[in-house]
C-alpha cells in the first residue's frame, strides 16, 4: 500500500521517532514505521527498500546519530520529496549533502509546540497536495557482478556520493562528472560497480560503458535499451549515439540518471560524451589524473592493512583465528593492491584447504615473475595478469619517464625525493636514451619534472609530502622483471650514482642528516641489491656515507658491512695510502670503538693516523681528525695520559688552524675535558667542559648532537663532583652546594626545549 511518509531515523533516537510517528499519525497521515511494520523473520531489507518506493514524502529525524548511520542514509536516496526534521544539534553538523538541497524545507523539533507540528503538518499536506509525479521505468544496463568480497572502501563510496550529490553551482539539473582515478589493479572498476549497487536507489535509469570499446557501440547499446521499437533498430550506430548523448543531456521530464564510462584513456576520448546538461551524473573510472577543473577527482589508493587481510581470508575461505599473521605479512608483500590480493586469496582456495597462506608466501617470494604473469579473473571478470595490467600504461609513458621508473624500480616503496633525480637529470636523460626515446642530449630540472608528471598522469606514481613521489612496489617488480636479468648490474649501479650524486657524502655531519634520512631506505635498497649481485660494481663512496650515517644513528650492526665493503674497494683501486682509504679505515676504527671491539680499532685507528699524517702533513685537518678519533679511542682503553698528551696536541694545532670556534675544536676542547674527567681531575675539567658547552651553543645551536652532547659531559662531571665533595667536605660545604647550583643550571639546559 501506498504511504503518505516515511520515516528514517537513527535507533538510538528511538524515542524521539515514537513521538514524531504518534503525532502524524494523530494528524491523519498513513506513516511507514519500522516498528509498525518490520517483524522478526522479516527480510528487512527488501521491505525497507518497498516502504521507501511507495512512500510520497520522506521524513529524515536529524539528530547527530543520523548520518552515522549507512541504513539512514540509504534511505535518503531517490527520494520524491524530503522534509528533514530538526530534532538535535545545527544543521551544518547533522545533514549530509545529499540534503543540503532541502535546508529551506526543514523543520526545527527540538521544543516544539502546537505551532511548530502544525508547520510540519502543512508542509507534508502541500508535498501531498501535488501531482505524484510519474515514475519511468528503472533501467540498470550494468556489467559484472557486485563483488562479494568488497571490503575497506565505504568511505570512498560515501565521497563518491556526496560529491557527485553536492552541487558546486547553483543550477540542480546541471550534470556532474567524477573520475575516479588510481593505479591499475587498485580496484576503479569494482569501487564503480559497488558504487552503482550501493546507491541505485538514487537513480531510475543507470548505464555501463566500456571504453576499452567503441563508444559508437557502446552508447548504441544504451539506445537499444531505451528505444526498443523496432522502428529505432535499422539505425546506424553512430545515430543512434548520437541520440543517446542528446538524450542524456536533456532536463525535463528526465529521471536522474547515472552514466559510468569505465576505464576512460585519458580526458579527450570521452569528454564528448560526459553530459554537461541534464539529470545525469558521471562516474568515470581511469588511471589517468590530469581531468580538467569541471571534472571532481577521487583519487583511489590500494587497502589499508585490516581490509587487505579480510580481503584475502575471505577471497581463501579462510579464518582471522588461524592465518590471520601470515596473511599479514602476505598483503603488505603484495604492496595491499586489490587485484593481487583477491588474486592470491583465489590462488590459495584454488589448491585445497590443506594449502596455508605461508606456503604460497614461500611460493611468491621463489616465482614473483610467475605470480605476476598469472591470469586469475576476479569477481569484475579482469583479464589481465599484474604484469600486464601495467605494461600497457608503462610502454607508452615518454622514454624519460620509463627511464625514472625503471630506476626507481630498484630503489624502497617509499617516499623518493624528487631533487634526487632533479640532480641527476643526466643519468636518467642517458637510461632514456638507451631505451630509444630519442631524448635530447641535454636534460634538467623542466624535463625532470615533466618526466614526473607523465608519471603520475597515468597514476604510475603517488605525488606525496614534501616534494617527493612513492611507487608501488608491484609497479617495481613489474618493471624489474621486464629488464634482461644481464641488464640489471648496469641499473643497480645507476641508481646508486643518482643516489650518491644527491646525497652529501659527508652523511655523519648534522646539517645532512635530513637528507640522508630521506635517502636512507633508498641506500639500504640499493645495498642488498649490491650485496647480493656480485656483479654490481661496488661504489666505495655511497657504501662509505652509507656506513658513516648509520654509524651516526647508531646502527652500528647495519653499518659494518657496508664500511668494510668500501674499505675494501678503495683498497683495490686506490691503494692503501690515498686519503680516501685511510678516511674508511678511521671511519671502520671509529664503528668498532663504538661497539666496544677495542682490540681491533687501536691499529685501524693508529695506522690511519700514521699513514695520513706522512701523506698529507701534521697539521693537516684530516690528519687531526684521526689524532683526534685515535685519542678518544686510547681515553676510552684507560691510556689516559697517552690519550691526553695526543689530545693536547690535536687541541693546539686546531686552535691555530682552523680558530678557537671550529665545530673540530670544539670537539677536542670537549675530549680533553673528558680525558681529565676520566682522571678525577675535576677542577681542570670543568672549565674546559663549559668552554665546550658554550661555544658549542654558540655556533652550532642549542640542539645541535654535539651541544647535546656537552651539556650531558658537564651534568656527568658535576655529578660525580659532588659525590666527592659530599663525601670529603660534607653535604652543606659551600663548594658542595655551589656545584650542586652548577648541576641544577646544566640540567634546566638539558630539559628546555
Amino acid at each position: 500500500m501506498p504511504y503518505d511518509c516515511f520515516l528514517s531515523y537513527a535507533s538510538p533516537d528511538l524515542p524521539h521517532a515514537e513521538e514524531v510517528h504518534r503525532r502524524l499519525t494523530l494528524a491523519g497521515f498513513t506513516v511507514w514505521f519500522d516498528k509498525a511494520r518490520l517483524r522478526p523473520g522479516f527480510d528487512w531489507h527488501r521491505e525497507i527498500e518497498e516502504g521507501c518506493e511507495e512512500s510520497r514524502v520522506l521524513l529524515p529525524l536529524l539528530t547527530p546519530r543520523w548520518k552515522l548511520s549507512d541504513w539512514t542514509r540509504y534511505e535518503t536516496y531517490g527520494a520524491e520529496a524530503v522534509i528533514p526534521i530538526l530534532a538535535e544539534g545545527a544543521w551544518a553538523d547533522i545533514s549530509t549533502p545529499p540534503l543540503r538541497r532541502f535546508q529551506n524545507h526543514a523543520v526545527p523539533l527540538d521544543a516544539a509546540g502546537d505551532a511548530d507540528w502544525e508547520r510540519l503538518f502543512a508542509a507534508i499536506h502541500e508535498m501531498l497536495a501535488r501531482e505524484a509525479p510519474q515514475k519511468p521505468r528503472r533501467v540498470a544496463h550494468l556489467r559484472f557482478r557486485p563483488n562479494p568480497y568488497f571490503v575497506g572502501r565505504e568511505e570512498t563510496l560515501n565521497e563518491i556520493h556526496e560529491k557527485l550529490f553536492t552541487n558546486r553551482t547553483a543550477a540542480l539539473t546541471q550534470g556532474h562528472a567524477e573520475a575516479i582515478t588510481a593505479l591499475g589493479g587498485v580496484g576503479k572498476t569494482t569501487l564503480a560497480r559497488q558504487y552503482a549497487e550501493k546507491f541505485w536507489r538514487c537513480y531510475r535509469q543507470m548505464f555501463w560503458v566500456d571504453c576499452v570499446k567503441s563508444l559508437d557501440s557502446e552508447f548504441a547499446a544504451i539506445h537499444d535499451v531505451l528505444r526498443p521499437e523496432p522502428t529505432y533498430q535499422a539505425l546506424k550506430d553512430a545515430d543512434k549515439a548520437a541520440w543517446v548523448r542528446g538524450e542524456f543531456n536533456q532536463t525535463a521530464g528526465r529521471p536522474l540518471r547515472l552514466l559510468i564510462l569505465d576505464n576512460a584513456g585519458n580526458e579527450d576520448s570521452v569528454l564528448p560524451w560526459i553530459p554537461r546538461t541534464g539529470n545525469c551524473h558521471t562516474t568515470i573510472t581511469s588511471r589517468f589524473t590530469g581531468w580538467s577543473a569541471g571534472i571532481e577527482n577521487c583519487p583511489v589508493r590500494v587497502l589499508p592493512p585490516d581490509p587487505a587481510r579480510e580481503l584475502l581470508l575471505r577471497r581463501a575461505d579462510r579464518s582471522a583465528e588461524r592465518e590471520g599473521t601470515v596473511c599479514d605479512a602476505v598483503a603488505k608483500k603484495l604492496g595491499y593492491l586489490p587485484l593481487a590480493l583477491e588474486q592470491a586469496g583465489a590462488y590459495v582456495r584454488e589448491q585445497g584447504p590443506g594449502f596455508p597462506f605461508a606456503q604460497y608466501l614461500r611460493l611468491y617470494e621463489e616465482n614473483e615473475r610467475k605470480f605476476l604473469d598469472r591470469n586469475a579473473p576476479g569477481t569484475t571478470e579482469y583479464p589481465d595478469s599484474v604484469f600486464l595490467t601495467w605494461r600497457a600504461t608503462i610502454d607508452k609513458l615518454p622514454a624519460g619517464a620509463r627511464a625514472m621508473l625503471r630506476l626507481c624500480s630498484f630503489l624502497a616503496s617509499t617516499p623518493i625525493p624528487v631533487a634526487m633525480f632533479v640532480k641527476g637529470a643526466g643519468i636518467v636523460a642517458e637510461e632514456a636514451r638507451r631505451i630509444g626515446g630519442g631524448e635530447t642530449e641535454e636534460a634538467g630540472e623542466f624535463e625532470t619534472l615533466e618526466w614526473k608528471a607523465a608519471l603520475a598522469r597515468y597514476s604510475m606514481i603517488n605525488l606525496e609530502a614534501g616534494d617527493s613521489f612513492s611507487v608501488h612496489g608491484l609497479v617495481q617488480a613489474v618493471e624489474r622483471h621486464q629488464v634482461d636479468e644481464s641488464e640489471r648490474p648496469g641499473l643497480v649501479e645507476k641508481a646508486v650514482d643518482l643516489l650518491a650524486g644527491w646525497a652529501p657524502e659527508a652523511a655523519y655531519e648534522y646539517e645532512n642528516w635530513p637528507v640522508w634520512r630521506a635517502a636512507l631506505p633508498h641506500a639500504e635498497s640499493l645495498w642488498e641489491w649490491q650485496r647480493d649481485d656480485g656483479r654490481v660494481r661496488l661504489n666505495a663512496r655511497f657504501l662509505g656515507s652509507l656506513g658513516a650515517f648509520q654509524l651516526s644513528q647508531g646502527a652500528y650492526a647495519a653499518a659494518e658491512l657496508p664500511m668494510r665493503r668500501a674499505l675494501a674497494a678503495r683498497e683495490r683501486v686506490l691503494g692503501a695510502e690515498h686519503p680516501d682509504t685511510l678516511g674508511s679505515v678511521n671511519n671502520l676504527a671509529l664503528l668498532l670503538e663504538r661497539k666496544g671491539d677495542y682490540g681491533e680499532a687501536e691499529p685501524l685507528c693508529r695506522r690511519a693516523r700514521e699513514v695520513i699524517e706522512r701523506v698529507l702533513g701534521a697539521e693537516h685537518p684530516g690528519t687531526l681528525r684521526c689524532a683526534n678519533d685515535l685519542g678518544f679511542l686510547l681515553a676510552k682503553m684507560g691510556k689516559y695520559d697517552e690519550a691526553e698528551m695526543l689530545d693536547r696536541r690535536v687541541l693546539e694545532a686546531r686552535e691555530r688552524v682552523l680558530g678557537t670556534e671550529h665545530p673540530d675544536t670544539i670537539v677536542s676542547v670537549n675530549n680533553l675535558a673528558g680525558i681529565l674527567y676520566r682522571k678525577g681531575e675535576y677542577g681542570a675539567a670543568e672549565p674546559l667542559q663549559r668552554r665546550a658547552l658554550e661555544a658549542s651553543e654558540r655556533v652550532l645551536g642549542p640542539e645541535h648532537p654535539q651541544t647535546l652532547g656537552c651539556v650531558s659531559n658537564l651534568a656527568g662531571l658535576y655529578r660525580r663532583w659532588i659525590e666527592v665533595r659530599r663525601r670529603v667536605l660534607g653535604p652543606e660545604h659551600p663548594d658542595t652546594l655551589a656545584t650542586a647550583a652548577a648541576l641544577s643550571q646544566v640540567e634546566q639546559r638539558k630539559e628546555r626545549p
